[in-house]
């Protein structure tokens, strides 16, 4: 083949040409420049895991060319990488491979090119077999092959009374029968067929192997056999039915167990033959479990460095648990307990209704109002807006009036998008000429990896549960591109740094006032000095303005904060006075007072929360005269 044309006369001329924009695409979509020049990184232009190809087929199609060093799976990405340990292994699969191989279960030819690397995504297998979720421990050599031979001739699988045959597996129970169904176990009907008393080894061998801490002396066990191709869907062990730690046994075969947890990070474990899994706290309670339905299985070389795959084969595992004496659980991983699920549904609702009425509904009718408060951009947003070139597309979740538009640095023309859930301010934007959309944060209507950067002002602070709040962030992380930048305040709840009051506080007139008389204190060396070090009239005027920062009102959901004085609440209702012109006619002469639901945030707790989105990293956090911001940046 001549590299300096691109022409293989093997090769359809149409292959050519569709390699051609491939590698314009991909190479702006993914920041990595692709050629035809060889490299020992190659890019499948054609195909990817929304197209349907796996991992293990990559595998499988490139492996008789040469050790390979990684494959690259992108998510929603039509497209995806694989990485040789030498160029010569990748020149030899290109030539064998490009415009001449159909992919598996498709008639399409593949489209290759080479890439100067693949993109920088975590190795999930890099320290496996025993690193994974935590509190997750794969012990060994935990049987003997005769111990494994005993325990498997134990079961008939021909006898109906004792199998029961599921979609992907063949299961049998001892103890109590679970019922898949609901989820648990009937306490009241015991099995006759009690746990084989060859499995008495089991509380003594976790002694021995120093793991004493666990008196566990299970009563119900569920056996399960996969032929090929056979798995497990996700899931948890019901928290409220089994105690902890849930301990499985491998015998037959190897196989990967996928674990995840709530934001969707995935570890694949590897679990060898005879070997004992223990899930125990987080992996336990915290992280689903299952075993994809494949008839085969991505693992580590031997010596660690490549990719390989491992054929199933059948294989029977004993899962041991102990039945809680009350069908109760309060562990710290709501999402996935079910005696708790029902709490955050309801929690869920009540989020739904409080914002409902306390933000939306309230921004629509102060919408007016607000819009003439707002006109001032802030100097560090403005900063951030100036940082992008021509051609980038920057999004304001939760635009408000739109005050944030236009302010790029000069002779540089952005595309400008904004997203609010008032429709009235979103209208406002619109006579701007501004492009907006009305919406939810925590849905955005976009496509991923969309934007150049994000604004999210003043907005988080308006969702009622942690949960929305990390889901609002996630979304925001969703529509970055790689390398994309965001930044996001929400309102402090010290509105005091440093002993400096915020500007929200030196609104108060009686805090200016106090401000200068503890100026004149601090010069005055013959006070009185408490034993803090601060003189007893100074300290008095500290919490004067503070003494009356909330109000209990019995008709309002939340307590009601006094505006101007620093909050003592985390969660608060903040009233908004209507100026006379912008009431309605049937209140004319009336006070009108609306309350907007606030969370205020704590030092860290915006940084911490973001730190949970494993695709974001934080670069920066302020304290902003009353308000914290994050500046992010998704990995690329």
């Amino acid at each position: 083949m001549d590299f300096k044309n691109g022409e293989d006369h093997h090769v359809p001329k149409k292959i050519f040409s569709k390699q051609r924009k491939a590698i314009q695409n991909i190479s702006a979509d993914s920041k990595i420049s692709l050629g035809i020049e060889p490299t020992k990184q190659i890019v499948i232009c054609n195909s990817g895991l929304s197209l349907g190809l796996l991992e293990e087929d990559v595998i499988n199609i490139f492996s008789p060319y040469g050790p390979i060093e990684a494959v690259v799976m992108l998510p929603d990405k039509t497209y995806c990488f694989m990485a040789f340990h030498s160029k010569e292994n990748a020149l030899q699969a290109y030539q064998s491979l490009h415009g001449k191989y159909n992919f598996p279960r498709s008639e399409n030819l593949m489209v290759l090119a080479f890439a100067d690397e693949v993109p920088k995504v975590t190795n999930p297998w890099a320290t496996l077999p025993r690193d994974g979720p935590p509190g997750l421990i794969v012990l060994e050599d935990f049987i003997t092959s005769d111990e494994e031979e005993i325990l498997v001739k134990l079961l008939s699988w021909d006898d109906p009374i004792q199998g029961q045959q599921l979609k992907q597996r063949q299961v049998q129970h001892f103890g109590f029968e679970f019922r898949y169904g609901s989820n648990d176990v009937d306490r009241q009907k015991p099995l006759a067929q009690k746990i084989p008393d060859q499995c008495d080894f089991l509380q003594n061998r976790l002694k021995k192997r120093g793991f004493s801490k666990w008196n566990f002396y299970p009563d119900q066990l569920t056996v399960n056999r996969y032929l090929p191709g056979q798995g497990i869907p996700p899931h948890v062990d019901t928290h409220s039915v089994f105690e902890d730690p849930i301990l499985s046994l491998s015998m037959l075969s190897d196989v990967v167990m996928d674990f995840k947890d709530a934001s969707g990070h995935k570890i694949p474990v590897f679990l060898p033959r005879r070997s004992l899994t223990v899930m125990s706290g987080e992996s336990r309670f915290g992280w689903t479990h299952g075993i994809a339905s494949r008839m085969h299985d991505v693992i580590c070389t031997d010596d660690k460095k490549g990719l390989t795959l491992l054929p199933r084969e059948e294989r029977v595992s004993y899962t041991f648990r102990l039945l809680r004496s009350k069908k109760e659980c309060f562990c710290s991983y709501a999402w996935l307990c079910d005696n708790q699920k029902q709490n955050l549904y309801q929690q869920q609702l009540d989020a739904i209704q409080l914002e409902k009425q306390y933000v939306r509904e309230v921004y629509e009718e102060i919408s007016s109002h607000f819009s003439e408060t707002r006109h001032t951009p802030w100097p560090n947003i403005v900063e951030f807006c100036k940082t992008f070139k021509t051609g980038q597309i920057l999004l304001d979740v939760g635009c408000g009036n739109g005050k944030y538009f236009g302010n790029q640095a000069e002779n540089v023309s952005l595309f400008e998008i904004g997203l609010d859930a008032s429709a009235h301010l979103a209208d406002m934007c619109t006579k701007r000429g501004v492009e907006v959309l009305t919406g939810n944060c925590l849905n955005l209507p976009f496509r991923s990896s969309i934007a150049d950067g994000v604004l999210c002002i003043a907005v988080i602070h308006h969702l009622a549960t942690h949960e929305r709040r990390r889901r609002a962030v996630q979304e925001i992380a969703r529509v970055l591109c790689k390398g994309g930048r965001a930044l996001i305040y929400v309102w402090a709840r010290d509105q005091r740094l440093q002993d400096k009051m915020s500007t929200y506080l030196k609104q108060n007139r009686k805090n200016r006032q106090n401000t200068a008389i503890q100026s004149a204190f601090k010069g005055d060396k013959n006070n009185s000095v408490t034993g803090s070090g601060t003189s007893q009239s100074e300290n008095n005027l500290c919490t004067s303005a503070d003494s009356k920062s909330c109000e209990f009102t019995g008709s309002l959901p939340l307590p009601v904060h006094v505006n101007r004085t620093n909050f003592k609440h985390s969660d608060i209702l903040v009233p908004w006075k209507l100026k006379e012109k912008h009431r309605q006619e049937s209140n004319e002469g009336e006070q009108q007072t609306f309350y907007r639901y606030y969370h205020v945030f704590e030092e860290d707790e915006l940084t911490r929360m973001c730190i949970e989105i494993p695709q974001i990293q934080v670069l920066e956090t302020k304290y902003d005269q009353g308000n914290w911001s994050v500046l992010l940046r998704k990995l690329p």
